[in-house]
């Protein structure tokens, strides 16, 4: 990775639109290069909040479904962090018939982005999540449910995320919402996957 990458991951993170579009302007970067962490410029924006940073780089080329190491797309990260204006410049970016797909995309975990923001507690970002189709009974690969990982919330917060959930739990789940985040044949991914249940716990915790 060469010094202007880096430059561009640390302008992404700390939401320098002006000198992220300076960056493109004087070299060309590949808008799919990854970190350690397997996040590229889009993940880094995203996770931290950065909506007009994250704009410009869709507008430039940027996947929104590309994949970190946990398996986590951006709108896993801005859903984690309660980024509600970062989920919906995400949503608007994928095509209409694809939204209850990209909303239900499961990490290598089993977690869907509802899972995360459910772990948030950020109810606007729960609201438009449901709104566009999200499945509130969908379980990841320890069998949690969205409902349990609101169990680090403060009592006001849990209660207001768990009464959310109650008025659409007992909806059937979206139809055509089967995308898994990439098919179990690959051995590669199988193998994340089966890492990835061994840590989940630690996962819940983890805020990188």
């Amino acid at each position: 990775m060469s010094e202007e990458d880096i430059n561009l991951f640390q302008a992404c993170k700390s939401g320098e639109l002006e000198k992220v579009k300076t960056l493109f302007e004087i070299s060309s970067h590949n808008m799919h290069l990854t970190d350690e962490y397997g996040r590229t410029f889009l993940h880094w924006a995203c996770r931290n909040g950065h909506v007009h940073v994250a704009e410009f780089l869709l507008s430039n080329g940027a996947y929104p479904y590309s994949k970190d190491n946990d398996g986590s797309i951006p709108l896993h990260l801005a859903c984690r962090l309660g980024h509600v204006n970062v989920v919906n410049l995400l949503l608007s970016k994928v095509k209409p018939n694809r939204i209850k797909d990209y909303i239900n995309y499961r990490d290598y975990g089993g977690s869907t982005p509802f899972h995360w923001a459910c772990y948030n507690g950020n109810i606007h970002t729960l609201e438009l999540l449901l709104h566009k189709g999200a499945d509130v009974n969908r379980k990841d690969d320890l069998g949690s449910s969205p409902r349990d990982y609101t169990v680090n919330l403060t009592p006001d917060k849990k209660n207001a995320v768990v009464e959310l959930i109650e008025r659409y739990s007992s909806m059937p789940p979206p139809p055509g919402s089967s995308h898994e985040g990439g098919k179990k044949s690959s051995k590669r991914k199988t193998h994340k996957k089966k890492a990835h249940r061994r840590t989940k716990s630690k996962s819940l915790r983890r805020q990188r």
